[in-house]
């Protein structure tokens, strides 16, 4: 009779959980980007902006959504200068303090930990708890600095 190996239980599951983390944290991040572009027209709308632009712009950005499947910084770049005329939204993130590496360094490794995960069940990255938090957050406020750059670029735009 063959020996049966013990597993913990317990590394595994935790495993799991921080991998599913990962997955859950680049899908709202993509949600977040694509709520963005329909942000901008509630304010375009909102400025009073013209009502058939504002539907041209609808459509581009369908269009264009349908297409973006990988939130990565250029993707997002593509995506924000293709819709609205916004060179490098990106570029917002540069203001980023208290994070411990760069905001696109650490964009990029996120979307490869979950190319990973997502393709071979595991990946190379350390996957804990605090550090998925931290992930997180600067996520959180690189999100906010784009709203920003946004929210002033519609700004600029409709002024009169």
């Amino acid at each position: 009779m063959q020996k049966i190996e013990d597993v913990d239980k317990v590394t595994v599951k935790i495993s799991y959980l921080n991998q599913s983390y990962i997955f859950h944290l680049i899908a709202f991040w993509q949600v977040f980007i694509e709520d963005l572009l329909d942000y901008s027209l509630h304010l375009l709308r909102k400025k009073n902006f013209d009502e058939v632009m504002c539907k041209l712009l609808e459509n581009s950005f369908k269009a264009k959504l349908r297409r973006f499947n990988t939130p990565s910084c250029a993707n997002i770049d593509q995506l924000f200068k293709d819709t609205l005329g916004i060179e490098k939204i990106s570029n917002s993130w540069n203001v980023l303090d208290g994070i411990q590496q760069l905001p696109k360094d650490l964009l990029k490794e996120l979307l490869i930990a979950r190319h990973q995960i997502a393709h071979t069940g595991k990946t190379n990255s350390l996957l804990e708890f605090n550090k998925n938090f931290e992930q997180m957050t600067a996520l959180f406020k690189m999100a906010e600095l784009m709203e920003n750059e946004l929210t002033e670029y519609i700004s600029k735009l409709t002024k009169n």
